[in-house]
């Protein structure tokens, strides 16, 4: 029980650390230049409560 709660525990605070290094780029035309530069995709994400 308690090595599965450790296991639990670890992979969480794995997965934070890899969060904390994602940064949101609000600029799209900066993303783009991003995203080309390291041959990445661009996500688009729309959200509102108007539609």
């Amino acid at each position: 029980m308690k090595s599965t709660l450790f296991s639990l525990v670890a992979g969480l605070a794995f997965l934070q650390a890899n969060a904390a290094e994602s940064q949101w780029l609000t600029d799209f035309a900066k993303a783009q230049a991003a995203a080309k530069a390291e041959k990445k995709m661009v996500l688009l994400d729309f959200t509102g409560s108007d539609w």
